[in-house]
Parts: C-alpha cells; sequence; structure tokens
C-alpha cells in the first residue's frame, strides 16, 4: 500500500466505476469528517481491492464515488483460519475480534461446544467491528466471520493444516503450526473440550499445540494463536 494512505474507507457495493456507502460510511465521510464534493479518499473493499476514489454528495444520507484509480493486491501468502467457542462476555469477544482483525486473521469461525457459555451472536455488530479493525490498521483484506457451527461440523470446515489449542499438549507441533502457509486451528471455550470431544478432534486428525506455558483466556488464546502463525 502506498505510503502517504493514511485513512482508509470501505464499501462492499462497487458497480463498474462507481462506489456505494452505507449509512453509516456516509455519516463518518460527511458528518464526521466534514468532507466536501470533490475530495479524494481510499477505499477498500476488503477483498484486496485498494481505490482513490473522488466523492460525490448529494445529501447527509447519500455519498457516493468515482474511481480514479484502481489496484488488487493478491491474497496473503499465509492464512490462518481460527475457530473460536465464544467466550461469555461480549465485550472480550469484540476485542477478539478487533485484534485479530488487525493482526491479520483470514477467516473466523465460531462454535458451540458442551461447555459454551455464550449460545447467541451479534453478527451484525461483529461485522461493524471487523471493518472498523480493518480500516484503523489499513488491512485490505476483512477476515471472513463465518456464522456459527457445531462443534461437530468443524473438520469440513477445516483449511490447510488441522491443529487444536491444548494447556497440557507438549510443543511437537508448535513449529509445524508456525511454518504452515495455511492452518485450521481450534481454541477452546472457557470450561475447556469435554473428553469425548478431545477424542474426537483427535479422530479426524487434529494435532495438539500448546501455545503458551500459562493458562490463557480464550480470547486470549485467540490472539496468541495469530501472533505465533505470523511469527
Amino acid at each position: 500500500m502506498e505510503g502517504a494512505i493514511n485513512q482508509l474507507f470501505y464499501s462492499h457495493e462497487i458497480r463498474g466505476n462507481i462506489v456505494f456507502f452505507d449509512l453509516f460510511e456516509t455519516g463518518h465521510i460527511a458528518k464526521v469528517l466534514r468532507k466536501k464534493n470533490g475530495d479524494l479518499i481510499w477505499v477498500t473493499n476488503g477483498e484486496g481491492g485498494l481505490f482513490k476514489v473522488k466523492i460525490s454528495i448529494s445529501g447527509s444520507k447519500e455519498i457516493t464515488g468515482e474511481i480514479l484509480d484502481a489496484q488488487y493486491f493478491p491474497l496473503p501468502e499465509k492464512k490462518l483460519h481460527l475457530f473460536i467457542a465464544p467466550p461469555k462476555s461480549s465485550d472480550r469477544f469484540e476485542w477478539f475480534l478487533e485484534k485479530a482483525t488487525e493482526l491479520g486473521a483470514y477467516r473466523i469461525v465460531p462454535f458451540f461446544s458442551l461447555h459454551s457459555v455464550r449460545k447467541k451472536l451479534k453478527t451484525e455488530r461483529y461485522e461493524k467491528i471487523l471493518v472498523s479493525a480493518m480500516k484503523q490498521s489499513l488491512r485490505l483484506f476483512k477476515p471472513k466471520l463465518v456464522s456459527p457451527v457445531d462443534l461437530k461440523d468443524i473438520p469440513i470446515h477445516i483449511e490447510g493444516k488441522a491443529f487444536i489449542a491444548l494447556c497440557d499438549a507438549d510443543s511437537t507441533y508448535l513449529s509445524e503450526y508456525i511454518k504452515s502457509r495455511e492452518a485450521s486451528i481450534v481454541i477452546g471455550p472457557e470450561g475447556g473440550f469435554s473428553l469425548e470431544e478431545f477424542e474426537f478432534f483427535k479422530k479426524h486428525g487434529f494435532k495438539p499445540v500448546q501455545l503458551a506455558q500459562q493458562r490463557l483466556r480464550t480470547e486470549t488464546a485467540g490472539i496468541t494463536a495469530v501472533c505465533k502463525f505470523f511469527n
């Protein structure tokens, strides 16, 4: 990305060379930043596109933009797919989503297990958090947030090598995890996995890795997994 870019906007609706902004982004552009007709901004579609855009304001609730220049960047060489059981605290899960985005997670898959304490997720709110974190960190790829799955369906969603984070695992597979070009790692719930669940992952070939010497909270383990992977 060009060094001069210090602010990034987002649009998921681009038709030809015209960019359409949703109400949230429109308010940010017009009311918060007080941009004017003809001002130039940088926009991403969250899928590797970077666009130099001249904005057109036709009212406080309607802003479009004309693409003057477009660049398309390839997917990152390393991809991490995070499977995580959301913690009870919504704030902590939102913190995890924000930081995982900033650090470059490729896909986030919430799942429910025997000891899951949170069963309802605010998907629309979480998408806004991902967009905000992507813009703040000047990233061009928004993590894919997948609809929650049941633990027993995780194997069919796996991409790359499969790992499971465990407190008492040895370090046998940690270097393999770090060196993988594409990996999926499962982060368990606050209450841990049941013996039956552990045997399920073992049966499906998930390799156990220990992310730290200490016991980590679910959201901390998730962030640690991202940091280790991109180390």
